[in-house]
């Protein structure tokens, strides 16, 4: 392979942690706007079963109203998470890597399809989600990286 053993999985997750790292460092924000748009629904249960009522279309209105304000956050996070699946996708067509930071890349990759397994403590993931964590985990401590590629401890 020219370049090394896997050069190009090397040269696809530089471009991968630093739109990982950028969605990471916005994901509160996100988060914060699930949470807020959550409290609206809620805090406008009496109008959203009035809407049923009228049907649909009066059910999707109040929808699109109750998330309006949300919408910017909600782009800004998609576009991030987009720029950082194009790379994840590259890697995973891919021949399997070589040596461990290609594996550690490929585990990278998947934490970032995966986000929502660190919203949570491990405790509280189903089986199949905390199989999943684990072994990204364990294959970024053996790497001695983080989810976006820095020194261990680092961040």
């Amino acid at each position: 392979m020219k370049g090394g053993l896997d050069a190009e999985h090397l040269a696809l997750g530089h471009e991968l942690d630093a739109a990982y790292a950028d969605y990471l460092a916005f994901r509160p924000e996100e988060l914060a706007a699930e949470d807020a748009l959550q409290a609206a629904y809620e805090a406008n249960a009496a109008a959203l079963r009035d809407a049923e009522r009228r049907g649909d279309a009066a059910v999707m209105e109040l929808y699109r109203e109750l998330g309006a304000p949300f919408d910017p956050v909600f782009e800004a996070a998609l576009a991030m998470r987009e720029r950082a699946d194009r790379p994840a996708e590259a890697l995973f067509r891919l021949a399997p890597p070589a040596t461990l930071v290609g594996l550690a890349i490929l585990a990278r990759a998947l934490a970032g399809f995966h986000v929502d397994l660190w919203d949570d403590p491990l405790e509280e993931l189903g089986i199949d989600e905390r199989m999943l964590r684990l072994t990204i985990e364990a294959t970024l401590a053996l790497a001695g990286v983080d989810r976006v590629g820095r020194p261990a401890g680092a961040s």
